[in-house]
């Protein structure tokens, strides 16, 4: 008569047909949901007997009886206690506890810790490790506990302590505390960081020209700003600094405004080697600053509408003539001179009225009398001195000027 109740047996060798080995009972002396239990020196495996199984062999996932297997498998299970708590206790101290799958087998696979509704809590007493392909969610609610994770892993839940990381991270969306990082945090080639997609944000973009542009909000550098952009150096002596060791440094402040006076300025050093400094207007809105309105060069010398500075101050004109100030023969000189500063030009004095207070009147060559109402005639002045209000009352002559018409 067959067999019908199930039977519960011991074995200590997996496979090898030897004595002693679950592989080594005859097909023949086994039925279905048979229970067997495998204890070796690696470890205690606890096998079901599937009589209709039939698939193919996999120590220790699948074992087939060396004898009479025909469709029988002997299947490894798992444990279940469902009205019990469980506790796997190591208490030497040099063990580790690891849950493994077949190492062998590629599928995705989930690690569930299942409860019901209600809070529930996954207590560490130390700090954990997340091996490589981690996805999900790690929650510490004491604030001395961190994570840290080895290798590349994915996180795209929350974490609510500090995070630490010394290899690549990719996030979703997370919420922390501390992010603190000794390797690189790498964006997306078009990611942003801050308050939200359509709020103050930083964005990043990887294009021919790689650029961060702070979106929908101002930049305070030292200080909460009342402008887009605000610099506060505190109580060092301190500013901004705009360097490049390529090209003349450039400042631009620009305008796209449709109104038509408005100007464009740049701000830059003319090159580099030099060090002059030059602020450029441009002609309408929108336009590429590049008429000078002011030159300073390294030695201080002033320039007005002009880069090419003849003396200490210039003052360029149109038309080949410029307005310069320079010492000359040890003289303060005030000349008009065209614009290779190799000729000198016409220039007109104006005025109701020149008063020369101390020294000496020195006229060098000619000087040209325009139409004074006179004859075309040579003329010679008396330079008088006294004490009335008007010229016409100081008669005391104290020299001459010669006054030389030339037609």
């Amino acid at each position: 008569m067959a067999r019908t109740e199930k039977e519960f047996k011991w074995a200590h060798i997996l496979t090898g047909g030897a004595s002693g080995a679950l592989d080594a009972i005859n097909g023949n002396n086994l039925i279905d949901l048979d229970t067997h239990i495998v204890m070796t020196q690696t470890g205690g495996f606890l096998y079901s007997l599937d009589d209709d199984s039939g698939a193919s062999e996999s120590s220790p996932s699948i074992i087939a009886p060396d004898v009479n297997a025909g469709t029988k498998r002997h299947l490894l299970q798992g444990l279940t206690f469902p009205n019990t708590g469980l506790k796997i206790l190591e208490t030497s101290g040099a063990n580790t506890l690891t849950l493994k799958w077949n190492e062998t087998d590629s599928a995705d696979r989930v690690l569930s810790l299942l409860v019901g509704g209600g809070n529930r809590s996954l207590t560490l007493n130390e700090s954990l490790t997340i091996g490589d392909g981690h996805d999900g969610t790690i929650t510490f609610s004491a604030a001395s506990k961190t994570v840290t994770v080895a290798g590349s892993c994915t996180l795209n839940d929350w974490f609510d302590q500090a995070v630490k990381t010394t290899s690549n991270v990719t996030f979703g969306t997370i919420g922390c505390g501390t992010v603190t990082t000794t390797g690189d945090y790498v964006l997306p080639s078009a990611g942003w960081l801050g308050l939200a997609s359509d709020k103050g944000r930083l964005v990043f973009t990887d294009a021919a020209t790689d650029t961060a542009v702070f979106t929908d909000c101002w930049v305070g550098v030292g200080t909460n700003p009342d402008m887009p952009l605000e610099v506060e150096s505190g109580t060092t002596a301190k500013g901004i600094r705009i360097t490049n060791t390529v090209v003349s440094p450039i400042l631009d402040l620009y305008t796209t405004n449709a109104n038509s006076d408005a100007r464009n300025w740049r701000f830059r050093t003319n090159t580099f080697a030099f060090g002059d400094f030059s602020i450029l207007r441009g002609t309408s809105q929108g336009a590429e600053p590049a008429t000078n309105v002011l030159t300073i060069d390294k030695d201080g010398n002033i320039g007005i509408k002009t880069t090419s500075l003849l003396g200490d101050f210039q003052v360029h004109m149109n038309t080949n003539k410029n307005l310069i100030i320079h010492e000359q023969s040890s003289l303060v000189t005030i000349e008009a001179v065209n614009d290779a500063g190799d000729g000198l030009v016409d220039m007109q004095l104006r005025a109701t009225e020149f008063n020369i207070m101390e020294g000496n009147v020195n006229i060098a060559n000619e000087l040209t009398v325009g139409d004074h109402g006179t004859a075309a005639t040579d003329m010679v002045c008396n330079i008088c001195y006294g004490t009335g209000a008007a010229p016409a009352a100081n008669t005391t002559t104290i020299g001459s000027l010669f006054v030389k018409y030339v037609a």
